[in-house]
């Protein structure tokens, strides 16, 4: 909850009140089961809980990362700093259609794991724009993403897992057709000494290929791997005459 929490006080100026901080993490984190149901004993939720414990636990304030202003929080220059080294795997969490849990336990191991920065495969495309800038990452993702093409290439053809779409025969045989986006149903990451091959044969379980009308509606509507096969199966009602 450290590193979300500060990536909210440094757009927001440095400076957040709790109950601003909860609504912002709550937005973009999207608490679901558990973490989304209030407390018996108190009216907010055990999510709303974790994020009032990082001012009750002094959380923040014991590792120097923010300071504890009335109703709220401050970052500090080490705050910012801590932000700023991990701001390629916190766009990569918050940036994409990833569950509740899935983004926690990502940012729980990078808070446990200072020392050992997590390089994250980014996705081809999120809402236009690339989800990561950084150079060796984007030389990793492309090596994901060739590996990936030949993986789920069906006798020489792409076909969306959503709706099925297939390019080679809608499209002119002499226009390239190889449009085919790789969606991410959970994080990719790998230590930076970890093995490439390795980690990208553990990647290939957790994306799938999607046509980029498909990707942008699993990413404009929030489709999370929760919510996938009903995602699937309304795509195919729809197209069954």
């Amino acid at each position: 909850m450290i590193l979300p929490a500060l990536y909210i006080m440094s757009r927001n100026h440095c400076s957040i009140q709790t109950t601003e901080l909860i609504a912002a993490l709550t937005d973009i984190i999207k608490p679901s089961g558990k973490d989304k149901e209030n407390s018996s004993k108190r009216s907010d939720s055990f999510f709303s809980q974790k994020v009032r414990n990082l001012k009750s636990h002094n959380t923040l304030e014991k590792q120097g990362y923010a300071i504890n202003i009335k109703g709220g929080f401050e970052i500090t220059p080490k705050g910012q700093q801590y932000l700023e080294d991990n701001i390629e795997s916190i766009n990569y969490l918050l940036n994409n259609e990833f569950s509740c849990q899935d983004i926690m336990n990502e940012f729980e191991d990078l808070e446990q794991h200072p020392l050992k920065h997590k390089l994250p495969f980014e996705e081809i495309i999120s809402e236009g724009k690339l989800t990561s800038k950084v150079v060796s990452t984007r030389e990793r993702s492309a090596k994901l993403r060739t590996v990936a093409k030949k993986y789920f290439m069906d006798n020489n053809q792409y076909y969306c897992s959503c709706c099925n779409f297939n390019f080679s025969s809608v499209y002119d045989s002499e226009l390239d057709t190889d449009c085919i986006e790789m969606h991410h149903l959970k994080p990719i990451f790998m230590y930076e000494d970890d093995q490439l091959d390795k980690t990208i044969e553990q990647a290939l379980a957790n994306i799938m290929p999607v046509c980029p009308n498909c990707h942008r509606m699993i990413h404009k509507n929030h489709i999370t791997v929760e919510k996938m096969d009903d995602f699937k199966k309304k795509i195919k009602s729809s197209t069954v005459k």
